[in-house]
């Protein structure tokens, strides 16, 4: 049995490598978001340097505070891959509260854009104070949430 269960996941992961990463950064995410509910406390992220790919590929369990992503009417823009982190924001939506260094906020947008193909133009009127983003598991696509401080979201 157990070598059927081992050849059915080789033979996925050399004919289907996008589809196995999907499923199973599902799955790390269900358990992750299980864990947090179970313990009561909020998701939290880390900020880390500035930089670019190179900070980024770090993979030290912060965010990256992406200098290609500057542009004139954007926010600043904090990345993490997927495996090293950043998919903790995967499943957020509208309205999730997280914690940066010790500090409440929500998300106030979300974005998703292609991976390859976009741009810094594409983060221009993205709504709060900064920008976290992550790759999706097993897709070509970025997804971007927009936060803010809870006390300055309770006051619009």
């Amino acid at each position: 049995m157990l070598l059927a269960v081992g050849a059915a996941v080789l033979v996925a992961v050399i004919f289907a490598p996008s589809e196995v990463e999907r499923v199973y950064g599902e799955t790390k995410i269900a358990i992750a978001m299980v864990q947090t509910e179970a313990s009561g406390t909020l998701p939290h992220v880390t900020l880390g340097v500035p930089g670019d790919e190179r900070e980024l590929d770090r993979c030290d369990g912060t965010f990256t505070e992406m200098v290609r992503y500057e542009n004139p009417g954007t926010v600043p823009t904090w990345a993490a891959h997927n495996n090293c982190g950043g998919d903790v924001i995967l499943p957020w939506e509208v309205g999730q509260q997280l914690s940066i260094d010790g500090v409440t906020y929500a998300v106030v947008d979300v974005r998703m854009l292609p991976k390859r193909v976009a741009t810094s133009d594409d983060l221009i009127g993205i709504h709060g104070e900064l920008t976290l983003q992550t790759c999706l598991y097993g897709q070509q696509m970025m997804k971007f949430v927009g936060v803010e401080k809870v006390s300055a979201t309770a006051s619009r």
